[in-house]
């Protein structure tokens, strides 16, 4: 019955509650009986249309984001595909460098820290900085992880330092010159390191990491 009518007016001067629901289902237009303005009804659907044009727009850029994730787990990327040029081994390397050779040059201080060092304290940061670079090399070549940087850390210096100081006076007790006590402890230390990660390997390879838990704190 209301719904056929597409404009009503109340005589009173207020809108039927009837009137304004079957206007508004009709298509039509509810006016006030005194001659006033249309209510303000078809900005309701301006408004619902803004807010939905909001959400398909944020849908649309979640989607946007999750293709271009997708797109690069799948390798489509020019740097997660293993699509690497030139330019990017050399900016790695740039930033490596930045950050290793300062580094190494302090550790090489600090594990010839002895006086009867220091007249050979810059061949001996060279080979420092060389030790590491072979370092790096057999990571970059044998290790599972694809995404790690070999680089030299400051844990073991203290034992380092510890052992080349304990073997240059052992050898300036016992009589013994400067080249001495170089050359000794340019052969102890890496038969030590060397021992050391071959010990690794074998925690490492046959899962017996966790009895070093057992070991004494010194």
């Amino acid at each position: 019955m209301y719904g056929s009518t597409p404009n009503m007016k109340d005589n009173k001067g207020g809108s039927a509650p009837n009137g304004r629901r079957s206007g508004s289902e009709g298509g039509g237009t509810i006016e006030d009986g005194r001659g006033g303005p249309p209510q303000a009804q078809e900005k309701l659907p301006l408004i619902w249309k803004d807010s939905n044009d909001n959400t398909q727009q944020r849908q649309q850029q979640r989607d946007n984001t999750n293709g271009s994730g997708e797109a690069k787990e799948g390798g489509h990327d020019n740097t997660e595909g293993g699509q690497y040029n030139i330019f990017h081994y050399l900016v790695y390397a740039l930033i490596n460098v930045i950050i290793a050779v300062p580094g190494l040059y302090g550790y090489a201080s600090v594990i010839f820290n002895h006086p009867s060092f220091q007249p050979q304290m810059a061949s001996l940061s060279k080979l420092v900085v060389f030790s590491s670079l072979i370092h790096q090399l057999g990571f970059l070549l044998f290790s599972s992880l694809d995404f790690s940087i070999g680089t030299v850390q400051d844990a073991g210096l203290i034992f380092l330092s510890a052992m080349s100081n304990s073997i240059a006076e052992s050898i300036l007790e016992d009589g013994g010159t400067v080249e001495e006590v170089v050359s000794t402890t340019l052969v102890i230390l890496p038969l030590g390191t060397a021992a050391l990660g071959l010990v690794l390997i074998f925690l490492g390879k046959f899962r017996l990491l966790d009895i070093v838990s057992y070991l004494p704190m010194p």
